[in-house]
């Protein structure tokens, strides 16, 4: 009896295991309330931070420019060729 309770909670351990390794791997990305995706990172638009074509956090008074941020308050411009 012990070995069968035994057996039956290693197959229920292995999967779970099997479970878990399953979630990781497609990668779910749980960000806070008010908070966005931006790949597989969050950002918070609220607080001025953008998220470019290239998966990039833009951070406040940044902007996006392709799939690069710039600095507008520093003098930098976007010139996309």
């Amino acid at each position: 009896m012990i070995r069968r309770s035994t057996t039956a909670l290693a197959a229920a351990l292995l999967g779970a295991m099997a479970l878990i390794a399953d979630a990781s791997a497609q990668s779910t990305v749980v960000c806070s309330v008010g908070q966005k995706t931006c790949g597989s990172r969050c950002y918070s638009p609220l607080k001025g931070e953008s998220c470019n074509e290239g998966n990039i956090v833009c951070q406040v008074g940044q902007k996006v420019c392709g799939k690069r941020c710039y600095s507008p308050l520093k003098g930098e411009t976007c010139n996309i060729r």
